[in-house]
């Protein structure tokens, strides 16, 4: 059994088709055809169920990309132990795109510092999806929130690398910070009720469809006027800087929108999202937390 009729075997259960396989890895659907022969003759039984021109992965198959992903992210952390700076690694990366945001700089700023000639892939998936990548060997690192379910964690190695909090934002020009401060002016629920929100309708970490408050607020205790829905942060930034809308966002959008964080006098809660750094790779996840323990790694 070979580590690269593993690797091909991994993206060829990713298509279920040999040739779109063969275009992501930049090979012929030839090759990929006789490395899964050579893989399945070696273990002895069929990975694949051939249905005319077609592929389809069998129970047999799902229980080989599950040892298959463990495997090659085993020998990919014995490369890079062994070859160190030397080697030229890939790493790809997945997760949400609001938590990207947040850790992509600072964990590329980790990764190459250890690997200077490293080649870093960054995918935005929802958290399920970001895991399921990891489960089947198609991403080496996923960062998602604590809120996931410990079960889809079981046999990761993971480490706490900060937080997310949700601040209501506002322009500048905003009406309701008409005559106050622009320096996190501080207003009543009441005040803030009376103005419109933009907010999206799924989940910005998991992609689950629940409506409002699926950004954090809770719309069920203390409901606001929803006047727009947007799930992309592509649209949201424009309708918020327009002076438009509010909205209740991560901190660190605040910061790179130039958007004002408005104070609740009299809120009784805040969202605060805590955030993990997911791999196979134990010594990638373990030196991760060592060097945030060390010093906070800049984003």
């Amino acid at each position: 059994m070979e580590l690269s009729d593993l690797e091909k075997f991994l993206t060829i259960a990713k298509f279920e088709n040999l040739q779109r396989a063969a275009d992501d890895l930049d090979t012929s659907a030839s090759v990929l055809s006789k490395s899964l022969k050579r893989l399945e003759t070696s273990i002895g039984v069929p990975l694949f169920d051939r249905v005319g021109k077609f592929i389809q992965i069998n129970p047999a198959g799902e229980r080989m990309r599950r040892r298959a992903a463990e495997l090659v992210a085993q020998a990919k952390e014995a490369r890079l132990d062994v070859a160190g700076v030397n080697s030229q690694p890939r790493f790809r990366i997945a997760g949400p795109s609001v938590l990207m945001s947040h850790s992509a700089s600072p964990l590329a700023r980790f990764v190459l510092q250890r690997h200077p000639e490293a080649i870093l892939e960054f995918s935005t998936h929802y958290e399920n999806q970001a895991l399921e990548l990891l489960q089947k060997g198609l991403a080496d690192l996923a960062i998602v929130t604590t809120a996931i379910p410990e079960a889809l964690l079981s046999g990761f190695h993971r480490c706490a690398i900060g937080q997310v909090t949700m601040r209501v934002a506002a322009a500048p020009n905003h009406p309701l910070l008409r005559g106050r401060s622009t320096m996190e002016p501080e207003v009543t629920l009441d005040e803030l009720l009376e103005h419109a929100f933009v907010a999206p309708s799924a989940s910005p970490f998991c992609g689950e469809h629940r409506g409002p408050g699926c950004d954090g607020w809770r719309d069920h205790e203390i409901p606001r006027k929803l006047a727009m829905i947007a799930n992309d942060p592509s649209i949201v930034a424009p309708l918020v800087r327009s002076g438009l809308a509010l909205a209740y966002l991560p901190d660190y959008w605040l910061r790179e929108w130039s958007l004002i964080h408005v104070r609740i006098s009299d809120c009784p809660y805040r969202c605060v999202e805590q955030l993990l750094l997911v791999s196979r790779q134990k010594g990638l996840v373990e030196g991760y937390q060592q060097a945030l323990a060390t010093r906070p790694i800049a984003a």
